[in-house]
């Protein structure tokens, strides 16, 4: 995160600057132009996902959140990727989706056992 950062304190943009709908729009011109890795690209989903939620656009965090996953890769990614997860489970079971959360939460699990990220399963729940 402090690459993609300083890339975009470089670019002299800040992104203290931004909330709301705004931070949606500087955040997709940030993956757009700015970020160069798969890692930076999820990572600025993430954050766009986070000000989706407060929005209430539960369903486009939703979405962002598994574009972020889709970009992340096992084992280098494992540790953000449960991270991932276990917000996505979190936004489906606020929105009804309890079947889609627990598998979420399986397979956040399984990656957790699988990379060595044990003591992450309980986080997890």
């Amino acid at each position: 995160m402090d690459t993609l950062l300083n890339k975009i304190s470089d670019s002299g943009l800040d992104a203290s600057a931004v909330t709301g709908e705004e931070a949606i729009i500087f955040w997709n011109h940030i993956r757009q132009h700015v970020a160069t890795t798969a890692i930076e690209q999820a990572q600025c989903l993430i954050i766009s996902s986070e000000y989706r939620s407060e929005l209430k656009q539960a369903q486009a965090s939703i979405d962002e959140l598994k574009a972020a996953l889709n970009l992340l890769s096992l084992p280098q990614d494992a540790e953000v990727m449960l991270e991932v997860k276990a917000s996505l489970s979190e936004r489906l079971v606020d929105s009804g989706d309890y079947h889609g959360a627990l598998n979420e939460y399986i397979t956040a699990s399984t990656i957790a056992v699988e990379h060595g990220y044990i003591e992450l399963t309980r986080w997890l729940c």
